[in-house]
Parts: structure tokens; sequence; C-alpha cells
């Protein structure tokens, strides 16, 4: 045989031999990547020298990387069984801090950390980068524990809250948002106004005394998550929004009265009959959903070719945030708006910020 080619087999397999060493060692989740180096390099060594022993060794290499990636894969399946995904954030305390935005993502980390100063953040947890790797690595399934994870968040968040989520007289709702460690503002999926159903749509009227807030959130809602979350046709809401209108004489949606807003709400769920779709009542399903929407944006046309453009590599995915909502449509004491602890155009030392009332 080639003693070149002996040699670099043999430099591969001692370069393999430490890397499955330090990889047992430090739990290593990245090395079906590093792996694939050393694999390339060897074979393309074997290709070049192409005689009956190369073409034997190249076929040896090619078993062994898909073995190898297998067991990998199967460590960090294993592994996973006993990870932790989720990080909750809430009343001053929380599991995750600035420094953490590889895993819990730009907005996750930062949340954290706020919460942790003792800004008022609504409370809420956060599904790492980790899930969204495994989640393709597992063909779009998630990881054994992070049902049972998430479900011992949402306790966390309605002890915090003092609601409950999907069902009560104090319904919690919750917004769904992504967050890569590098942030790429509009590029992936948000639902808001989740946990709304027709049982929580009356105990949100009852608790609120603004019956047209809470069907406005609802009608909304249905509209976001058949959109975003199921792929339906946005114009097939628009129409039927349109024709409310029109029989309710209403020239914009704010127009609508109750009685309009409660058509709203019929004739969204004709389009959902009309595309053979459910609209989940079971609240954790509506949740379940959201994230599958979530996790799947982060390879959608958009955001592939946003990080193209600019140059974002080496992610592993996003992080999926979910906290207790806010609303800034309740009246005129709520409002909408952005705020910032400097003034971002100067850098003044200045609270600045901008809003719309009852938006």
């Amino acid at each position: 045989p080639d003693i070149l080619t002996l040699q670099k087999h043999r430099t591969f397999l001692l370069c393999l031999d430490t890397y499955f060493e330090k990889s047992l060692t430090a739990g290593v989740h990245v090395s079906t990547l590093i792996l694939s180096r050393f694999v390339d390099i060897a074979v393309v060594s074997c290709r070049e020298a192409g005689n009956k022993y190369n073409q034997r060794c190249f076929e040896f290499l090619d078993k062994a990387a898909i073995t190898i990636n297998h067991y990998f894969l199967g460590m960090e399946i294993s592994m996973a069984k006993q990870a932790k995904f989720v990080y909750f954030f809430g009343g001053g305390k929380s599991e995750g801090k600035s420094s953490m935005k590889e895993l819990l993502g730009g907005k996750g980390a930062n949340l954290a950390e706020m919460c942790s100063l003792g800004l008022p953040v609504p409370p809420g947890f956060t599904i790492t980068t980790e899930v969204c790797d495994l989640y393709y690595k597992l063909g779009k399934k998630y990881p054994a524990g992070l049902d049972k994870q998430i479900g011992d968040n949402i306790k966390k968040v309605e002890r915090a809250t003092g609601k409950t989520f999907g069902k009560g007289k104090n319904p919690l709702l919750v917004s769904v948002r992504s967050g890569a460690a590098v942030s790429m503002p509009g590029m992936m999926d948000t639902v808001l106004n989740l946990g709304l159903n027709d049982e929580t749509l009356e105990a949100m009227i009852k608790l609120t005394g603004n019956e047209r807030f809470v069907l406005d959130a609802y009608r909304r809602f249905m509209q976001m998550f058949g959109d975003v979350v199921l792929g339906m046709e946005h114009h097939d809401f628009e129409k039927a929004l349109d024709g409310v209108k029109k029989k309710f004489r209403a020239a914009n949606d704010t127009d609508l009265d109750i009685a309009g807003l409660r058509a709203v709400v019929a004739a969204y769920k004709g389009v959902y009959k009309k595309a053979r779709k459910t609209f989940p009542q079971d609240a954790r399903k509506q949740l379940q959903a959201a994230c599958d929407a979530v996790f799947g944006s982060w390879n959608n046309p958009r955001a592939n070719r946003y990080r193209e453009i600019n140059d974002i590599r080496g992610l592993i995915g996003t992080a999926v945030n979910v906290q207790a909502m806010v609303f800034g449509n309740m009246g005129e004491t709520s409002g909408t708006g952005v705020a910032f602890t400097r003034n971002p155009s100067t850098g003044e030392n200045k609270f600045y910020g901008e809003y719309l009332m009852n938006a």
C-alpha cells in the first residue's frame, strides 16, 4: 500500500480518537460537523492516490462516517433527555443571563437580564436554540422531555401572574416569538394572544368588562394563527372581514361594534371550515403548533436569504420566547410603543420612546 496514504489514514484515526475522547469528556454537541471535516480530508486523500487499496480505504471511511454520525446523533439524543431546554424568567428572577445569547437567542438572553435587574418584565420562558437544532436533526420532532419542561414552565408563569393557561376565570394569554443569537427583524414568525378560545373569550369579557377589546383580540388571533401557523391564505380572512364590514356599513375595522366583531369571529370560523382546517380550542395544542411554526420559520426562504445577504453564519437555530401578553388596545389608558434607556440617535443617557395610545 501507498506509504503516504497510510500516514494520512493513521493521522485521521489519531485525530478521530482524540476527538472521541474530548467529545465524551466535554459533551460536545457539534460532533458530526467536526467529524465530517476529518472524513472529508481522508476521503480526498484516498481519491487522489487512486489505487485499489485506497478504494477500499475510501469505502471503509464512507461507511465509518455514516456509522459514527449515527452514533454521535444517538449520543446527542441520549444527552438531550437529561438536558435543560427551557429557561424561565419572571418576578425579578431568571434562569438565564445576557451572556447566553447562543443558547437563549438575543431576545431571550436580554429578557432574562432585564428581569434579573428588577425591570417590570412580563413573565415567560425561552425554549433554547438547541431545541431548534435537534428539531431538524430528528426530522422535525422534539427531544424527549421537552413537553414536560414546557408544562412545568407554564405552571411557573401561571403562579407568577395568578392566571391559568387556556381556561378559568382569569385566563393567561401569551405571545410566541422567535429570537436568534443575531437579530433578524421580521424574518421569522410571531403569534400573539395565544390561549384565547371560546371558553376564555367569555372569561376575558367578564374579567375586563371590555367586550369589544376581547372580541377584537380573538378575531386577530384567529387570523394570525390561520395565516402564520396553518398556512391558510391571508386574503381569505380579509375577504370575510370585508364582507362583515359591508354588512354593518363600517368603513374601517374600528367602526365595527360588538355585534359586528362577533360576526367576524363567526365568519373566520367559516374560513377555517372551508379550508378544511381546525382552529384548536386546546391552548397547549395552540402553543405546540405555534412553536412548530417559529422553528419552521428558521429555514423559510425569507430567513435564509436574510442570513445570506448579511453573512450571518454559525447559528444552530432560533430560540422561542413564550411570554405573558400585555395589551395596548384596552382603551385610552393603554398603549403600544418602543422604549430605550438612551436616545438611540444621540446616545444621550435619557429615557426615550415612541408610542400610540389604544393601539
